[in-house]
């Protein structure tokens, strides 16, 4: 690759939104390098991204720029969203419109000493993989659409935890040395604070709803799978007066006939005839729709749908949730505005699994007009493999293999900007020198 002599006029024309988060122009300098190698780059690593351009410093300004410089992610992040608000309001904007969608995603790592890396189960792989798990916000109101912000999450297994400690116990009382007893009051300290600082996916989860409705994020509906179908979030979400369509395991309990079953089992007693045709776009579905109470949502009541593809309920149902309140359309049943919306937020948001690399282009879009470098890395995405399923929604794949000093201190704020600004990126924006 050529190297680059200039900034690309879209970074050049979007990074004035956010100096002000930097203190130096050394700072703002880098910012605009990290940004740029992550849209033209092959590699997100900091020596990659830094031997890109042709004058450069060592790449040790970069990294101490993402590792220990000062300045607020919080803060860049919200200058983002504010920018991606202004494009939004460039037309009317109707809240009713916008729906807010949670889900979760894994960047595959190979095993190393990365904070935060743990063992986790891929469904979509069908197999346990090294990887970050990150959870995220999307927002999208019918052709626009772009990440809100995210949350890591890290695996704390209590029963495990304790086990070590009680085996350190043992070890220490048996051989009672000072450096024995000094590694056991170590580990306990630690236990302590990792106990406390830990926080479930579902708590993530409401936080990023209400850090949405903090930053003006204009929204109606907040859409989820079947994971984050708990009281947790539910409450945060009717608390703030929106309303929310989630996935639903199909061993949910739900009261009926005065007894708890699972819901698989409730639906096999429904004939095929109480499923009623419903068209979403180019697609016929057969829709079934009821309020039920659900055990783990503290006997709530839930309005639940259930779909299939054909007439005669042959397959596996396509379950959802919702609270039934169907602001949107007064028109349609609460069961089919439910299946509209969630059908809305897939076309509109595609997801891929984290087994991309983060310079992949990790959206698709729908718009009509797309730069050759978008499609080119969308295509790469698709030949590694990554995949959609309906019951998820994967808005995006964070991270990606690299030092592990970059990801302790920084790239979760500036990787958002590599979505955001490859909308707009024209087709000569990344000027290179010449060959002579």
């Amino acid at each position: 690759m050529l190297p680059i002599v200039r900034f690309p006029e879209i970074v050049k024309q979007q990074a004035p939104w956010f100096d002000a988060v930097f203190s130096t122009d050394e700072q703002r300098k880098h910012f605009r390098e990290y940004v740029t190698g992550l849209i033209a780059g092959n590699e997100a690593t900091v020596t990659a991204i830094n031997d890109l351009f042709l004058e450069r410093n060592d790449q040790s300004a970069l990294n101490k720029f993402l590792t220990q410089a000062e300045w607020d992610e919080t803060e860049l992040n919200r200058q983002r969203v504010q920018m991606e608000l202004a494009r939004l309001y460039r037309r009317p904007v109707r809240a009713e419109a916008g729906r807010l969608a949670i889900d979760d995603t894994l960047a595959h790592h190979t095993r190393c000493r990365m904070d935060w890396l743990a063992y986790l189960w891929d469904h979509a792989q069908g197999r346990y993989a090294w990887a970050h798990d990150v959870v995220t916000s999307y927002y999208v109101n019918r052709s626009d659409q772009f990440p809100v912000n995210l949350r890591h999450w890290y695996q704390f297994q209590v029963k495990k935890e304790r086990a070590k400690l009680r085996q350190m116990a043992e070890v220490s009382t048996s051989q009672q040395t000072l450096e024995g007893y000094r590694q056991y009051l170590v580990d306990l300290l630690v236990f302590g604070i990792r106990q406390q600082l830990y926080r479930t996916k579902t708590t993530l989860a409401a936080d990023l709803v209400l850090d949405a409705v903090a930053l003006h994020v204009p929204f109606s509906v907040v859409t989820f799978d079947g994971w984050f179908l708990h009281n947790e979030l539910i409450d945060q979400i009717e608390a703030l007066g929106k309303d929310w369509i989630g996935g639903c395991p199909k061993d949910r309990l739900v009261w009926v006939n005065d007894r708890w079953v699972q819901l698989q089992d409730y639906l096999k007693t429904i004939p095929p005839v109480a499923y009623r045709p419903t068209q979403i776009h180019d697609h016929l579905y057969w829709t079934f729709t009821k309020v039920l109470k659900f055990k783990s949502l503290n006997h709530r009541r839930v309005r639940v749908v259930a779909s299939f593809d054909n007439p005669d309920s042959k397959g596996e149902p396509f379950l959802l949730t919702s609270n039934g309140q169907p602001r949107l359309s007064t028109k349609t049943s609460r069961g089919t505005w439910a299946l509209k919306i969630i059908s809305c937020t897939s076309s509109a948001v595609s997801g891929v699994t984290g087994t991309c690399a983060l310079q992949r282009i990790l959206f698709s879009v729908t718009k009509a007009t797309r730069d050759d470098l978008v499609t080119e890395s969308m295509h790469r995405s698709s030949r590694r493999g990554s995949g959609v399923e309906r019951s998820q929604m994967n808005c995006w794949a964070i991270w990606s293999s690299g030092s592990s000093s970059v990801h302790r201190r920084v790239s979760q704020q500036l990787l958002l900007f590599k979505r955001c600004w490859l909308d707009r990126l024209d087709s000569h924006s990344v000027p290179c020198a010449r060959r002579t």
